[in-house]
């Protein structure tokens, strides 16, 4: 969702400082940009600098403090042998929910494996 960020601040024209190290994916592989900083206009990634950048006028400063800055991380990870859906859980996590409250109300990894151990061998080897 373009303006949304982790750290809780939002906005079309950010400016992310202090960043240890700015992890990219120009060039062939991965580039990694010491003490860099990163412009983002109009919900789009605008600059990045090797060296701190000046807030302009209307942009909200985000101090990083020290943390490594990357472009959309992604698990995709599988899991090919389950025995029923989560997404409940995901909602859960969007909405504000601890691990452990979801693991508190049933749900969770252990959920999981539970589901999975009682679907019966046949239909886990499919």
């Amino acid at each position: 969702m373009p303006g949304r960020y982790s750290c809780g601040v939002s906005g079309p024209n950010l400016l992310l400082t202090n960043c240890s190290q700015v992890l990219t994916m120009a060039g062939d592989g991965l580039g990694v940009i010491e003490n860099g900083s990163i412009r983002i206009r109009d919900g789009r990634i605008g600059e990045v600098a090797d060296q701190p950048l000046a807030p302009e006028a209307g942009e909200t400063e985000v101090d990083c403090c020290g943390g490594v800055v990357l472009p959309a991380f992604v698990d995709p990870h599988t899991h090919l042998v389950f025995g029923g859906w989560r997404q409940n859980e995901f909602e859960m996590r969007l909405a504000g929910r601890t691990y452990k409250e979801i693991a508190e109300s049933g749900g969770g990894i252990l959920s999981t494996d539970s589901m999975r151990w009682s679907v019966g061998e046949r239909q886990r080897s499919r």
